[in-house]
């Protein structure tokens, strides 16, 4: 049934990505930690046991130094 739902695990403890976007739908559960998203021009920090969605297209700043 979700076979085309792409999957990846990431660690984001100290790191930093610029600017992007993603193609899909982009699903994110903080384990453990934090992190803030600067997602048109409203920052975001997210902690643990939260999930945040980002649209299709979405630029967005993610910085796991928090």
């Amino acid at each position: 049934m979700y076979k085309n739902l792409p999957f990846v695990r990431h660690k984001f403890k100290k790191q930093q990505f610029k600017k992007h976007f993603h193609t899909s739908y982009s699903i994110g559960l903080i384990i453990d930690g934090a992190y803030k998203l600067d997602i048109e021009d409203k920052q975001i920090v997210s902690k643990s046991g939260e999930i945040k969605v980002i649209n299709p297209y979405e630029l967005h700043i993610a910085d796991g130094n928090v």
